[in-house]
């Protein structure tokens, strides 16, 4: 009997059907993938598990039991913990308190119920021990990274005594390493009995780990198979409903002159300089392990981050570019990697938040043209291929790639000669993925020149032409794509060895 069970599940927002009468089964101790494409329902359906979205239609049942999830509380009480892409702690307190929230073990002090510090330290130690991870209950959650923030969410689902955790995106913030120790985690509370909902658009990662697979492509399931069954070609069709003969499709074009001259990159003080070129018609990759200074890179190009010394040369000619408006206004486009908070502006519609970088095409005599901006918009629409309702709905209803998508063409707009990239395809599916690479391929071919980071070094490889390999917030070493391995990469960002011509 299934842990969970979902029967012909249906919900809609708006005009848009997120889920059409779905089915979907969980077994006691099993990892179950979730995949599809951006904006197929996965998101949807981890809500409608974990009770923060109810369902127009359908039916739910926990342990052989007809159930209604209408709040997360519901779900918390049938064993359910949802834990989420971004971790939903609180940062000033502890480990500890975090774990325990909401469930602090209590004392009698006068007549007055306060909190037992010392047992729930305890308590929280006794989950850490279980899951064998080495984590100090009293250190406070702002000081812990990435992986030991998805640590503790775990383990204040286990403090729940939760039978099945749904697991949206767990490894997107993450890097190998951190990857195969949460890897091992799952595999254990899986061999305990637990059973994982496992939300990846990272195909490798499914085959590895899971148990199953559900397949969701435009709210409806499309396939649900036992992962032996599976290989990584016919995974990927599923997924994208068609053969994907390329994900990093290399466009042959000879680079041109020089476009951009960084002589002297300084991002701390008493750093040595970053010095590197870009060429028209040329993809270069900036990569390196976790808080190696690539996004600061592209910031800092962009005027988007102060830094101690900044010269530049665009086109041969010195420029000073202190903000970003001073970067759009020389041809810069900067795509952010946190697109919800640095990107798009979810209450806009999707034509204004195409127009904000280029008001002056959309104005006439000082005042904003709707229709301008419309046809604006339609175009970038059409050729990105942007699944939208209407070029009014809202960016924040748009899936995450179709936000992205939106972003670059915001930057397209402006006429940008330059790209600076900062994770474009991070949280993004195998097609969608496809799709942003053969966009930058055609701005390539029209004589742009981009700039990405990408802690993807699949990506890195079959993306770009030349290699930047950063090191604490310095110039590790330079490798040509072609001749060049992952574990090069990885050697250089290590520490372990350059590869920068002369």
């Amino acid at each position: 009997m299934p842990v969970i069970s979902l029967q012909e599940i249906s919900k809609r927002y708006g005009g848009v059907q997120a889920l059409d009468r779905v089915d979907f089964d969980l077994d006691q101790g099993e990892v179950h993938a979730l995949v599809g494409e951006n904006g197929a329902g996965k998101s949807t359906l981890v809500r409608v598990l974990g009770g923060a979205a109810r369902p127009d239609a359908g039916r739910i049942s926990v342990g052989g039991r007809p159930v209604e999830l209408r709040t997360p509380a519901d779900a918390y009480t049938r064993g359910i913990a949802t834990i989420y892409q971004d971790p939903q702690l609180i940062s000033a307190q502890s480990v500890a308190a975090n774990i325990l929230l909401g469930r602090p073990p209590l004392r009698r002090v006068f007549g007055l119920s306060i909190v037992d510090r010392l047992a729930r330290r305890r308590r929280a130690g006794e989950i850490l021990a279980r899951l064998q991870v080495e984590l100090d209950p009293d250190r406070p959650i702002r000081s812990l990274t990435v992986a030991e923030k998805q640590i503790v969410e775990i383990a204040k689902a286990l403090a729940t005594e939760a039978r099945v955790l749904v697991m949206d995106e767990p490894t997107a913030s993450l890097v190998p390493r951190e990857i195969e120790a949460l890897f091992g985690l799952i595999r254990k509370l899986r061999d305990e009995g637990v059973a994982v909902v496992f939300v990846s658009h990272k195909v490798d990662e499914v085959l590895a780990l899971a148990d199953r697979v559900t397949v969701l492509r435009d709210g409806r399931v499309v396939g649900a198979e036992p992962v032996r069954a599976l290989t990584a070609g016919r995974l990927i069709r599923l997924i994208v409903g068609r053969e994907l003969q390329e994900v990093y499709p290399r466009v042959e074009c000879a680079p041109g002159g020089e476009r951009l001259a960084v002589d002297a990159l300084r991002l701390r003080e008493g750093q040595p300089a970053l010095r590197f070129s870009l060429r028209q018609g040329e993809v270069v990759a900036l990569t390196g392990l976790l808080g190696a200074g690539c996004s600061e890179v592209l910031k800092a190009l962009y005027g988007a981050r102060q830094v101690p010394e900044r010269r530049l040369r665009l086109g041969g000619e010195p420029v000073e570019i202190r903000a970003p408006h001073e970067a759009l206004e020389r041809g810069m486009g900067y795509v952010p990697e946190d697109r919800k908070e640095e990107g798009i502006i979810p209450t806009l519609s999707v034509q204004e938040n195409i127009a904000l970088a280029c008001l002056g095409k959309v104005t006439r005599f000082g005042f904003l043209s709707r229709q301008r901006m419309a046809r604006l918009a339609a175009g970038f629409v059409r050729v990105l291929g942007v699944k939208t309702p209407s070029l009014t709905t809202p960016v924040g209803h748009l899936s995450g790639g179709n936000q992205q998508k939106v972003l670059m063409a915001r930057m397209l707009a402006t006429d940008a000669s330059l790209l600076a990239l900062d994770e474009p395809t991070h949280g993004i599916d195998v097609g969608t993925k496809a799709e942003i690479h053969r966009l930058v391929g055609r701005f390539v071919q029209q004589g742009g020149s981009v700039l990405v980071a990408s802690s993807e070094l699949p990506e890195v490889l079959g993306a770009a032409d030349r290699v930047l390999v950063m090191r604490q917030g310095i110039l590790a070493g330079e490798l040509q794509s072609r001749a060049t391995s992952q574990e090069a990469i990885l050697r250089c960002a290590a520490g372990l060895g350059t590869d920068r011509p002369a």
